[in-house]
């Protein structure tokens, strides 16, 4: 595959392409994403709790916590629409 195609599917995965959480939730299975949405979506989110699970999963995610907050408050909502 070529870079311009790899770079096409990358853009085409997400609305936020260069978004390493992005990328990682959306590999995750059905129960965690479910588990992730919740999380995310309590106004009460202990974020560094949240992002010491995600570290420490399966798949481990691998960002900082600048980008991971950033996430939560600014991407995740979108990224859902987008995937439904």
């Amino acid at each position: 595959m070529s870079l311009s195609e790899v770079y096409a599917d990358l853009e085409s995965e997400t609305p936020f392409p260069t978004c390493r959480t992005c990328h990682w939730f959306t590999g995750l299975e059905p129960d965690d994403k479910a588990f992730f949405n919740t999380k995310a979506s309590d106004p009460h989110l202990n974020m560094r709790k949240l992002l010491r699970a995600c570290r420490a999963a399966n798949t481990p995610l691998e960002v900082s916590d600048s980008s991971f907050r950033n996430h939560i408050r600014e991407h995740h909502t979108t990224l859902l629409e987008f995937l439904s």
